[in-house]
């Protein structure tokens, strides 16, 4: 698997690949995950790493540096290829990257009704610091909210 990170002419794949992805949440809000509009911002305030096997995108993640750590999010992984290692790669590749750029702190945030999420990440070291609210701009099919997550690099 090779990693590289995107640029304005992987928008449109990107943009296809993390919806495909969250497809799975559609029990909580109606609509797409993503557009290019909002995948075009990311790369103005942070990265999106993405992942591919003999030429095809099968995962991506979002990076960005905060103060005193480093964020991801919008890990995405293709839909025929979850449960191979790929998710757990995108992690690794993100800890890896904020380690570099001297950060010793990683986080996150996932949605509270998707416990499968916390057991992933929590397999992987991550541990609960906290709560955030659900956009109020995103209409939610049932009351949720935000987990949000940390782990020391």
């Amino acid at each position: 698997m090779e990693t590289r990170d995107a640029g304005a002419a992987d928008i449109d794949a990107v943009v296809r690949l993390v919806n495909a992805a969250y497809e799975v949440e559609r029990f909580i809000y109606d609509g797409d995950r993503t557009d290019a509009t909002e995948c075009a911002g990311l790369l103005g305030t942070g990265k999106l790493l993405l992942a591919e096997q003999d030429g095809v995108l099968v995962g991506c993640v979002y990076l960005e540096l905060r103060e005193h750590s480093g964020y991801f999010g919008f890990l995405s992984v293709l839909p025929t290829c979850q449960r191979h290692g790929i998710g757990r790669f995108l992690v690794g590749a993100a800890e890896d990257w904020f380690r570099r750029q001297g950060r010793s702190v990683s986080e996150l945030q996932i949605i509270d009704v998707r416990g499968e999420l916390a057991e992933f990440y929590r397999r992987l070291g991550y541990r609960e610091i906290g709560t955030t609210r659900f956009p109020a701009d995103v209409p939610a099919r049932l009351p949720c909210h935000f987990i949000r997550l940390a782990k020391s690099l």
